[in-house]
């Protein structure tokens, strides 16, 4: 299977694991119905099979860098674009959308949550597994933008990490281990202590525990749900039911996990794949192909 092919394969998995998430945002381990995942149940407001923010604005930052102009300025021009379709939208999202038009605001100073980290995918998708350094100053430069903190700055950089090794079809475990040495990295260049990367770790010896609320709206907790997930899962949709059956942030750990799954297996068959309406669109393609030149021109 060719570069084009995972990349397509691995938005597929990203898409389909945010809308089977959106039933179930905040519920508690305990609430989730695995046999009706699937069904893509209605959430008040919401039509079904529709993305969160999470797959807009992982679309975002995918066609900033297929376009090769993936800088801050240009990321946070493309989120305050994508802003009004983009369903669910966060707090520090909206916010470093406003930090830009009211003042021109290219960093973010704070905010430990999950954002950054949702859609940096496609920072590893167009990358090439050798380019660590590369990736990891990009990776911290583009989650800057939103966040600010250490933990969600390297959780980004962790997902961006798995992103590109998962494109090579590598095993699980050397993926994960390629997230860990990548992490450490970041860590190093924003002068962070290590134990940052405690939930991660403690994921990679399979020692991470879920809470019982769910998988809480924080960077590595949420990349630490990942992992777990990734670790365990036998299929693309398997993943995708894991991940939402860990409660919480139902939405974001489905769809980074079925990313990864997706990309490193080519598994994109999911049962409610045609529920999904921004699937058959051809932006998706369109996004694989530029993000896959890219990789293969660096």
């Amino acid at each position: 299977m060719n570069t084009r092919h995972r990349i397509r394969a691995a938005l597929t998995g990203f898409a389909c694991g945010d809308a089977a998430g959106v039933p179930w945002e905040t519920m508690r381990p305990e609430q989730i119905e695995p046999r009706r995942i699937p069904s893509l149940p209605d959430r008040r407001g919401w039509p079904r099979g529709s993305v969160s923010d999470d797959t807009i604005f992982l679309l975002s930052v995918a066609d900033v860098i297929a376009s090769g102009s993936a800088t801050p300025r240009s990321l946070l021009e493309r989120l305050a674009a994508d802003l009004p379709r983009a369903r669910g939208a966060g707090r520090t999202s909206r916010a470093a959308v406003e930090r830009l038009l009211a003042h021109g605001t290219l960093h973010a100073t704070g905010g430990a949550t999950n954002g950054a980290a949702m859609r940096a995918l496609p920072i590893g998708w167009a990358s090439a597994t050798g380019q660590a350094e590369r990736r990891v100053r990009l990776g911290v430069d583009l989650a800057r933008t939103t966040h600010g903190e250490p933990s969600a700055i390297a959780a980004a950089v962790a997902v961006a990490a798995m992103g590109a090794w998962s494109i090579e079809g590598e095993p699980i475990d050397r993926i994960i281990a390629q997230a860990l040495s990548e992490t450490r990295l970041a860590l190093d260049l924003l002068g962070a202590p290590p134990a940052l990367m405690t939930p991660i770790e403690s994921a990679a010896k399979g020692k991470w525990q879920v809470p019982d609320d769910g998988v809480p709206f924080l960077g590595m907790e949420t990349v630490a749900a990942v992992v777990t997930v990734l670790r365990q899962a036998a299929s693309t949709e398997d993943c995708i039911i894991r991940a939402v059956c860990l409660g919480g942030d139902t939405d974001t750990c489905a769809a980074v996990a079925a990313g990864l799954h997706a990309g490193a297996t080519g598994d994109d068959v999911i049962s409610w794949r045609d529920d999904v309406p921004l699937i058959a669109d051809p932006v998706m393609a369109r996004l694989a192909e530029g993000l896959a030149w890219q990789r293969q021109s660096v």
